[in-house]
């Protein structure tokens, strides 16, 4: 005679006990779980709805497009947009001329350097090699 708990149990885990459930029924679940989650997918993006606020979406962007393009002529030719736009000529010419400025620094550095490197070769090769020293230092008597 069957067990009436086992069986109020089968018939609230869809007839299967979960200590029961083999690999394959996971599998199968999944399997089934995949196919809903596809359906449903597809029939939110093939919904009407969707296809609306898409719509009206790219009607929106293409406005908010031309509106942008028509405030930013209208900004250019303005006396403001005509003197921002020479300010910030005059800075890009500002900044040029700093970088010139510090591309002469640069060289002038680089060529004091070589001429001092070869100044101090010039001087180590000119003068007179010193007596080896004994000891440890300079106050230590030999």
């Amino acid at each position: 005679m069957a067990d009436p708990t086992q069986t109020e149990q089968d018939a609230s885990t869809g007839g299967t006990s979960q200590s029961g459930a083999t690999p394959e029924d996971l599998l199968d679940e999944l399997k089934s779980f995949g196919n809903n989650l596809k359906e449903a997918l597809r029939t939110v993006w093939e919904s009407q709805e969707r296809k609306t606020v898409q719509s009206e979406l790219e009607t929106g962007l293409k406005n908010l497009g031309s509106a942008l393009d028509q405030a930013a002529t209208e900004f250019r030719e303005s006396g403001m947009g005509q003197q921002i736009k020479e300010d910030v000529e005059d800075l890009q010419e500002r900044l040029r001329q700093k970088e010139i400025d510090t591309k002469v620094r640069t060289e002038l550095f680089g060529i004091l350097r070589t001429v001092n490197t070869e100044l101090e070769n010039l001087v180590a090769h000119k003068t007179p090699p010193e007596a080896p020293k004994t000891g440890g230092g300079p106050d230590h008597a030999s």
